[in-house]
């Protein structure tokens, strides 16, 4: 991908402006409020993305396994629920810098838990998860609060979903955020929406022609959102 934009006349194909133009949209000049929705099991994935966004959008909601090593940095109970020890300090610096910036933070305050992902016996709970319990999806609490700060929003990020979202049991809070993602477009907002497991989460409820764009990039939209190095559209630009 480099080394013909180099030797070679060269120009970025409609998809790549478009995917572009959606970022430039989130991390340029957003229209505000700006919001990130950020889910998905690792925090570990998502601790460039979360730095790179605090001085950028004006509100966070963090959902999905990555809440829990955010959690358990403030000192709520995670019970088995997913869990980074070595960076819970980080979440915690991450926490007090939104604080400084004056950056919104939202984090679950009531969870769908279980003793396993596949046992079939589940139920919500407020407050810290329950010891030899694990939480597989945010509360309706929570995704109240979450889509409260969708209608907020002028300018929507949604990267990672809420919970294990495959499961019908599971499904209920990314499927909320979702549809008040698509009901905050309809009413004017601008929404991108992540690749991976965030676009297969909204096609799997059948809002993706709602959002306003929708990523193909995969790894490569999520290190262009995390501030990291593009060498292919640097090439293109030389």
């Amino acid at each position: 991908m480099v080394w013909p934009a180099k030797l070679l006349p060269s120009a970025a194909g409609l998809l790549v402006k478009a995917e572009v133009d959606a970022m430039a949209k989130v991390l340029a000049d957003p229209a505000r409020p700006c919001l990130a929705i950020l889910g998905g099991a690792k925090v570990s994935d998502k601790i460039p993305l979360v730095n790179n966004l605090l001085g950028k959008v004006n509100e966070i909601c963090i959902g999905g396994g990555m809440a829990y090593t955010f959690l358990i940095s403030q000192g709520i109970g995670i019970g088995n629920s997913l869990c980074e020890d070595t960076l819970i300090e980080d979440c915690k610096a991450i926490m007090a810098r939104a604080s400084e910036l004056g950056v919104i933070t939202h984090l679950p305050t009531d969870h769908v838990v279980s003793s396993s992902m596949d046992d079939e016996q589940f139920e919500e709970v407020n407050g810290d998860v329950p010891d030899g319990q694990a939480a597989f999806d945010i509360g309706d609490n929570t995704a109240t609060r979450f889509a409260d700060a969708i209608r907020r929003a002028k300018t929507i990020l949604f990267n990672g979903p809420m919970g294990v979202f495959e499961k019908e049991r599971y499904s209920n809070g990314t499927k909320a955020i979702a549809q008040a993602i698509a009901d905050a477009t309809d009413a004017g907002a601008f929404s991108v929406v992540g690749g991976g497991d965030s676009a297969a989460a909204i096609e799997h409820f059948g809002l993706s022609d709602r959002m306003s764009h929708v990523s193909t990039g995969g790894g490569a939209s999520l290190t262009l959102l995390q501030g990291g190095e593009m060498p292919a559209l640097e090439a293109l630009l030389k």
